[in-house]
């Protein structure tokens, strides 16, 4: 009788010690260090992915692709592509084409094509090397973890703007990023995913339009 109790208790302390186990393990791929934090927003990690934007106090939602060398980012209203940007390397040289209007109020069917642009994309812009995901890092220590939802917070203020910054990582790599004005329903979510096999999509240049 008391072996059986005693391999009973011993069955039960393997079984908690796996379950708790499991639970860390499944925890622990959620958590950074302040090294994998920061390495998360370097072009080393960020070098092929794609992110998908959405808000919810509108129907837009936006895409950005990169592979490392070139990027396409469109952007949507309703599901109806409305704006758009792609550069690429063809043949030793840069190429950069543009995708009908910045603004929806002011997109047509007439300019629902791709077409080369004459000006060559910024040196500057953001979009170059996903730049503009770290203009959204802050400093490690200023966040908060959360174990429920496994994710940091950052809360701040900014003139009219009383908001938290929300990153959630898997693997040590970005899973989402969440922007949350708490005095209003702006709300915006990133979701990253494609790591290590981004493909832009392919485009189908027209001729613009005649004047």
């Amino acid at each position: 009788m008391q072996k059986r109790l005693i391999g009973f208790i011993l069955a039960i302390t393997t079984l908690s010690s796996l379950l708790l186990t499991s639970c860390g393990d499944k925890n622990n791929k959620h958590k950074v260090s302040p090294e994998e934090y920061n390495d998360a927003f370097t072009t080393k990690v960020l070098s092929n992915f794609t992110v998908y934007i959405t808000w919810d106090h509108n129907d837009n939602k936006e895409y950005y692709y990169y592979d490392g060398e070139n990027f396409a980012f469109c952007r949507y209203h309703d599901d109806v592509q409305y704006y758009g940007k792609l550069y690429k390397i063809e043949n030793g040289k840069e190429s950069y084409y543009l995708y009908g209007s910045e603004y929806f109020e002011q997109f047509s069917e007439e300019d629902a094509f791709w077409s080369k642009s004459e000006i060559a994309l910024d040196e500057d812009s953001f979009f170059r090397q996903a730049d503009f995901v770290s203009l959204y890092k802050r400093d490690f220590h200023l966040l908060s973890y959360n174990e429920k939802t496994n994710k940091y917070a950052f809360d701040f203020v900014a003139q009219d703007f009383t908001g938290t910054y929300l990153y959630q990582f898997e693997n040590k790599r970005l899973k989402t990023f969440e922007i949350v004005n708490t005095q209003s329903d702006y709300h915006s979510v990133w979701k990253f995913y494609d790591y290590g096999n981004t493909q832009l999509p392919v485009i189908q240049e027209r001729e613009s339009p005649a004047e």
